[in-house]
């Protein structure tokens, strides 16, 4: 099983699997196409040689007589290596011969191939002719034992060829997973510190011109390409940023000494209130999108470090308990001691307050949090008993700007989750959304540990 588990999770060793198999397949066809040839040939040369022999004892027959034809037949008995040879009368009484009887099946048949008979009282699969000389019949034969040796050497060779065939595969297999994962694995090192914003790595690449190669070079102009973009966002972002900023803080400058003055009348005064208070809002909208912006690029600015989630969870609690609990809420929460993953502690304070401003903003009696490790990860989880969200939002939520239908009663951007999903995945972890058990929204973040 963990065979096809590396199978299915290795492309390496897929690509040597398939077609090292293919090979074998190869191999083997061709081991059993010239072993049919080589047999086939072997069986058609003795029936060619008893063909030749049957032809002889005739002609002795035609020119000398019967006589001659025993006469024959017992030098050839004597001889080192005979042939098999059987001369019996119409009554198939034996007359001469080293077969012991005259088969059964020779009587309907002039030509028999692989039967067994008993040769000087020896059981032996053979090869049979038979020829009428007047009214005797001679059998004629060749014994299988050479060709069957040689069957059993060819299976054994052949078996040996697959064998040593399969071995070659899978150290070819296993050079080539080798060879490969090492041009790879410098890839993905570069990769993922490309991605903790070492922005100026760049992958090595040697001196062949080989796929590989042509690849990481232009993999390299292409790393080169982004750094300028998000040299250039970040450059626009900071415009921005300095155009926006410059004319908001020059209007409140303009608005804070009219809220003091007394002069201006009440309901002026309660005007210019409400224009400090949306312009308050728009510039923290606008921090919330520039910060999600660059979360999303990678180019947010803040070094990371060694976070204690356990600590931070139990300071944040302390700060949301009291304000729950004026609210009429029950806070519950769970931690796990030492609890520590790589990362900035602000944007994670950020998602967790995030996330319990929402909670209490929409739950009816209970929320609940939890810290804890789960497969070796962080795991957070957020529920409460609040107004939940339809089935169709939950794969919508953490959208810029989007707010499920039961929410729009309640105050809000919809960049709120959006912010939680931008800072999570800049941290390489996970966020989901669910149906909690009390009826609200429940959410899972799973970051990986320092």
């Amino acid at each position: 099983m963990s065979l096809f588990k590396r199978l299915g999770n290795s492309l390496t060793l897929r690509f040597s699997f398939f077609y090292g198999l293919i090979g074998l397949i190869i191999i083997v066809f061709l081991l059993g196409f010239i072993y049919i040839q080589v047999i086939g040939a072997l069986h058609a040369q003795q029936f060619r040689q008893i063909s030749t022999l049957s032809n002889r004892v005739v002609h002795v027959y035609e020119n000398q007589g019967r006589y001659a034809v025993i006469l024959y037949l017992d030098n050839e008995i004597k001889s080192l290596y005979p042939d098999l040879w059987l001369l019996v009368d119409e009554d198939n009484k034996k007359i001469i011969g080293n077969i012991d009887s005259f088969p059964d099946m020779m009587v309907s048949s002039d030509y028999v191939s692989d039967i067994v008979i008993s040769v000087s009282g020896r059981a032996l699969e053979v090869k049979l002719k038979s020829v009428q000389l007047g009214s005797d019949t001679l059998l004629i034969g060749k014994s299988l034992k050479d060709i069957n040796e040689f069957k059993y050497l060819m299976v054994r060779a052949s078996f040996i060829a697959i064998i040593l065939g399969g071995l070659f595969i899978w150290l070819s297999a296993y050079w080539f997973r080798v060879d490969l994962d090492s041009s790879v694995s410098v890839i993905r090192k570069t990769a993922q510190q490309i991605r903790s914003e070492k922005l100026k790595m760049r992958i090595p690449v040697e001196d062949v011109d080989d796929e590989l190669n042509l690849l990481i070079k232009e993999l390299n102009l292409m790393l080169d390409y982004l750094e300028r973009s998000l040299a250039g966002v970040r450059y626009v972002s900071d415009t921005i940023t300095h155009n926006i900023r410059t004319p908001i803080t020059r209007i409140t400058s303009y608005l804070h000494p009219l809220r003091s003055d007394p002069a201006l009348p009440e309901s002026s005064r309660l005007k210019v209130e409400q224009a400090l208070a949306e312009i308050k809002s728009l510039v923290q909208l606008f921090d919330k999108l520039v910060q999600i912006s660059e979360l999303e690029m990678g180019v947010y600015r803040q070094s990371l470090h060694a976070v204690d989630m356990s600590q931070l969870v139990d300071d944040l609690s302390t700060l949301y308990g009291p304000y729950a609990e004026d609210t009429g809420l029950h806070l519950t929460v769970t931690t796990s001691p030492s609890v520590m993953v790589y990362g900035d502690k602000d944007l994670l304070a950020s998602v967790l307050s995030n996330l319990l401003e929402n909670a209490c903003k929409y739950a009816k009696q209970h929320i609940q949090l939890q810290l804890s490790i789960e497969d070796d990860q962080a795991m957070i989880r957020i529920e409460d008993d609040g107004i939940g969200v339809e089935d169709s939002s939950l794969k919508q939520l953490g959208t810029h700007f989007y707010r499920d239908q039961r929410a729009t009663d309640f105050p809000g951007t919809g960049l709120g989750l959006a912010s939680v999903l931008a800072i999570v995945q800049y941290h390489q972890g996970e966020c989901s959304f669910y149906h909690a058990p009390q009826g609200g929204l429940g959410v899972k973040i799973l970051l990986p540990l320092s």
